[in-house]
């Protein structure tokens, strides 16, 4: 069995804002610990709850929700 020794983690936020996004950066955390390389993947980006070691990648968006411009 191949030892995996990746994961990319893949949410609207990378911050605390409800169920998910606790299980999403939990699940970094804990996955970190285990020595595994972590990419956590968002649309919207706050250094509020960042984890050291873990690779951020986001495109910087806005919620869609929170946007007057609903075309955008």
């Amino acid at each position: 069995m191949n030892k995996i020794d990746t994961v990319v983690i893949v949410n609207d936020f990378n911050y605390i804002n409800g169920g998910a996004a606790k299980v999403a950066i939990e699940t970094a955390e804990l996955l970190l610990k285990k020595g595994i390389n972590v990419y956590f993947f968002s649309a919207e980006n706050l250094n509020k709850d960042k984890i050291d070691g873990v690779n951020y990648v986001s495109t910087n968006q806005k919620a869609s929700l929170d946007d007057k411009n609903k075309l955008r």
